[in-house]
C-alpha cells in the first residue's frame, strides 16, 4: 500500500517521514510532501491562509491519485481541502483532525484538543461540529505558540513538551 502525507503549507515537519516509517507496517510505502511550490508559508493557521492552501492541497491530491498513491493523509489539524478532495478523487483521503477526533471518541467518553494558539483553536470548533464529535469535546486549549514557531530550530522540543504537558494536565483536572 502506498500512502502519501500532504502538508498543506510550504514546509514539512522535521523528521516526519522517519517518524511515520517507525510505526508503518512493513508493506506500506509512504512519502511526505508539501505545497511549497504554490504556497510558500510554513503554516496555515489563519482562515485566510487556510483558504489559500486548499486549492493547492486538492490539486496535489489529484496528482497523487494519478501517480498511483492508494491513499492520502492531510497533515494539518485544520483539515484544509479534505471535503473538496474527497469529491474529486476515488482514493481514500483523511486528515489529522478528523481522524484523531474519531479515534479519541472511540477511546473515551470525552476528550480535549491541544492547539498551538488561540486562533488555531478557534478553527477547530466548526470541524468538531462538522464531524459530529462536538458532544464529546470537553475543551480546546492552546499552548500559546503560533504554528510557524513550532519548528525545533525556533522553539526547542523540550519547551513544546513542557507546555503540552502543562496544558494537558489542565484538560484533565479542569475539563475532566
Amino acid at each position: 500500500m502506498k500512502i502519501l502525507v500532504v502538508n498543506p503549507f510550504g514546509a514539512t515537519e522535521p523528521n516526519a517521514k522517519e517518524n511515520l516509517e517507525k510505526v508503518a507496517r512493513s508493506d506500506v510505502e509512504l512519502d511526505v510532501v508539501n505545497i511549497s511550490d504554490v504556497f510558500p508559508l510554513d503554516y496555515n493557521t489563519y482562515q485566510y491562509n487556510v483558504l489559500k492552501c486548499v486549492n493547492a492541497t486538492v490539486e496535489r491530491i489529484i496528482r497523487a491519485e494519478k501517480e498511483g498513491w492508494d491513499a492520502v493523509v492531510i497533515s494539518c489539524m485544520a483539515d484544509p481541502g479534505l471535503i473538496p478532495a474527497r469529491s474529486v478523487v476515488d482514493i481514500p483521503v483523511t486528515a489529522t483532525f478528523e481522524a484523531s477526533t474519531h479515534f479519541a471518541s472511540m477511546m473515551g467518553q470525552r476528550f480535549s484538543i491541544i492547539a498551538p494558539d488561540p486562533v488555531a483553536a478557534a478553527l477547530e470548533y466548526p470541524l468538531a461540529d462538522l464531524y459530529g464529535v462536538r458532544q464529546k469535546l470537553a475543551s480546546i486549549r492552546d499552548i500559546g505558540i503560533v504554528a510557524n514557531k513550532l519548528y525545533p530550530e525556533i522553539t526547542p522540543p523540550e519547551e513544546l513538551r513542557r507546555r503540552t504537558i502543562k496544558v494537558g494536565k489542565k484538560c484533565v483536572e479542569e475539563d475532566r
